[in-house]
């Protein structure tokens, strides 16, 4: 949806200001790429969506970080579609 090179994945460096939480980065970035927000966020509920993982310097939300955490610099997010399998 964004930052795809031809490849199987997608980068792309989006800066954040100082104390921002990981939720208002990723509205912030649903806003620039509309794609992507339909994909990310349920509005109707004013939450993420279940198939997308969001991982904070590879930690999945849930375990270390929050969405109400903050940002520090250097900090990494990662947005992965969940599958399942056996």
């Amino acid at each position: 949806m964004i930052g795809r090179d031809g490849g199987r994945r997608a980068y792309v460096d989006v800066e954040y200001r100082a104390g921002d939480t990981v939720q208002e980065f990723l509205l912030r970035l649903a806003t620039a790429y509309p794609h992507l927000s339909d994909q990310l966020w349920d509005h109707e509920r004013q939450e993420l969506r279940q198939p997308i993982e969001v991982a904070v310097n590879g930690a999945v939300l849930g375990i270390h970080h929050w969405l109400d955490s903050e940002l520090r610099v250097g900090d990494a997010i990662l947005l992965v579609p969940q599958y399942q399998g056996g």
